[in-house]
């Protein structure tokens, strides 16, 4: 076994890359300055007409003794819920042999389930079964990080009240994908792995893409942090059983990539399923989310576990996958994907320059106070402490800002900025809320 991977890594390390362009140059320099201000750590892959472009690591996979392993492009990570757009990859596949059908009910499978003799595959594809989420469950973190059988897993899932009738509404369920992962295997009579072996990655050549377990960093399988106090901290591990077809799959940024490229853009499905995959009424699709970036159409995943966050997204048009893993985020990994696509396209785009300024309790005290916008419900209280602005939207955590100039302030993770226009007296005149591109107003 040992052997077999040593000798898919060293595959993988030896692609050669075009030589640089300056938008590869520029690229660089994004991921340098990610790197350099601990805004995240991970890989990115992009690739164009079926060739591998653009590939970086920053960061590294754990600190054994006070000693860093960096991560390199052969790094492995577990992604998440992208894992979705697997499960719906190999249901699909067994749709069109005839071996399962949209109109399939759950009840053939797991009766045990509320509402099953209602709920078809196509609702569990399209997160309109109504079944509830069992990682909301009020118990889950006492058990996320222990194996799981079957059995109990489905008993956990039956366990709850259905959210709504089935084909009612869409509500994200990792439950849903949980249940397709145990059909695919009960239909085939295969592991999960098996299926991802012989139904993908033979397909698309993917070579170290897997249903993962125990994390191995001696086999290039990053650990996961997330950034506080100024330093990287080593998270918890769920048990992948856990998750199973919702997010237990492991893979190296190239690997995702080329999977979105084939899935979506290839030979995986024929076209008739390809057009029902792609064919989105709102941004939640059967297993996969519509994206638009500058302008342009892009179909794919995100995926988040411990503190790993993942993103890949296809884009027709022109042809372009681009994948980012990150096993440790201080920013928002829309905004990375964003800043990506743009540099890579042409597309004007700055590199931020992540520097922050310190404001006293007196400077942020202008600032305090209730917000309201005449076009959302939502209200937004400033507060401050210890000389750092918080921010906490109703209903919602708080969360701390960094201050970038004297009236502008960021949390990169989330994506949010902050920018407050003053009146002559000093005092707030309007408070603007920028996030995903758009900006709304607010009146203190």
């Amino acid at each position: 076994m040992k052997k077999n991977y040593l000798l898919l890594f060293l595959c993988c390390t030896s692609i050669q890359l075009p030589a640089q362009t300056p938008a590869t140059k520029k690229l660089d320099s994004l991921f340098a300055a990610y790197e350099k201000n601990n805004k995240a750590m991970g890989s990115v892959a992009v690739r164009e007409h079926g060739k591998l472009v653009y590939s970086k690591a920053i960061g590294f996979i754990s600190q054994p003794n006070n000693k860093t392993i960096k991560a390199n492009p052969a790094t492995i990570y577990r992604i998440g819920s992208i894992s979705k757009m697997y499960t719906a990859a190999l249901t699909f596949q067994l749709i069109q042999l005839h071996k399962l059908g949209m109109e399939t009910l759950l009840s053939d499978y797991f009766p045990a389930v509320p509402n099953a003799g209602k709920i078809k595959i196509k609702h569990l594809l399209g997160h309109s079964s109504g079944i509830f989420n069992i990682t909301s469950d009020s118990t889950f973190n006492s058990w996320y990080q222990k194996p799981i059988s079957k059995e109990k897993m489905v008993a956990n899932i039956a366990s709850h009240a259905p959210v709504f009738e089935p084909g009612t509404n869409k509500q994200y369920s990792n439950s849903n994908y949980i249940l397709l992962g145990y059909i695919i295997e009960t239909i085939t009579k295969n592991t999960y792995q098996q299926n991802l072996q012989t139904a993908i990655n033979n397909i698309t050549a993917a070579k170290l893409t897997n249903y993962g377990g125990r994390i191995n960093t001696a086999k290039k399988e990053a650990s996961s942090f997330s950034f506080e106090n100024n330093k990287w901290l080593l998270q918890p591990e769920t048990d992948l059983s856990v998750p199973h077809g919702a997010g237990a799959i492991t893979a190296t940024a190239n690997d995702v990539a080329l999977f979105a490229e084939k899935y979506i853009g290839g030979n995986l499905l024929n076209q008739q399923w390809k057009d029902t995959v792609t064919n989105i009424a709102k941004q939640l699709g059967y297993g996969i989310i519509k994206f638009d970036v500058n302008g342009e159409t892009g179909y794919g995943h995100n995926g988040a576990i411990d503190g790993f966050n993942s993103c890949v997204i296809y884009f027709p048009v022109n042809k372009i996958s681009i994948a980012f893993l990150s096993n440790g985020i201080n920013y928002s990994i829309d905004d990375i994907m964003d800043a990506v696509y743009k540099i890579y396209t042409g597309a004007g785009y700055e590199i931020p320059s992540f520097k922050t300024i310190q404001l006293t309790e007196k400077e942020l005290e202008k600032f305090t106070g209730v917000y309201s916008s005449d076009k959302i419900s939502l209200k937004i209280t400033i507060s401050s402490k210890d000389n750092t602005m918080i921010v906490q939207a109703t209903g919602q955590p708080a969360f701390a800002m960094d201050a970038t100039s004297p009236t502008i302030f960021s949390n990169g993770q989330i994506g949010v900025v902050l920018e407050f226009v003053l009146n002559t007296d000093n005092t707030v005149k309007e408070m603007i809320l920028k996030q995903g591109g758009g900006e709304l107003s607010f009146k203190k």
